[in-house]
């Protein structure tokens, strides 16, 4: 099932933090969209321009939840998800309607 978030972004966290910006091309812009999630992985599509973003389950290290991701501040728990892209590691964030449950379904083994 599609639901309404947010995409904050991809940072590179083993980078120094004044060069941790995003990779370019590869990812969307940041900004509203869909985003739903498998047994594969988390998807995100976004709004308009129909960029996406998939992060594999094999492929995902951890799944965290926070206020900050980079240099975003939000009031409202953001799903951070730390995964690799072949040998660099990354950070996605999303604001999605409830991150807990979110992060509970990608943690578990066999939930889907």
């Amino acid at each position: 099932m599609r639901s309404p978030g947010f995409y904050v972004g991809t940072l590179r966290p083993e980078r120094p933090w004044y060069n941790r910006a995003r990779m370019l091309g590869s990812f969307p812009d940041k900004g509203r969209g869909e985003y739903w999630y498998d047994y594969k992985g988390f998807y995100f599509v976004r709004e308009r321009t129909g960029a996406g973003l998939v992060i594999p389950a094999e492929s995902l290290i951890e799944v965290g939840l926070g206020f900050w991701h980079g240099i975003f501040f939000s009031r409202t728990k953001i799903l951070k998800l730390l995964w690799r892209k072949g040998g660099e590691k990354l950070s996605s964030g999303f604001l999605v309607k409830d991150p807990d449950q979110v992060r509970l379904a990608l943690t578990t083994a066999g939930w889907a």
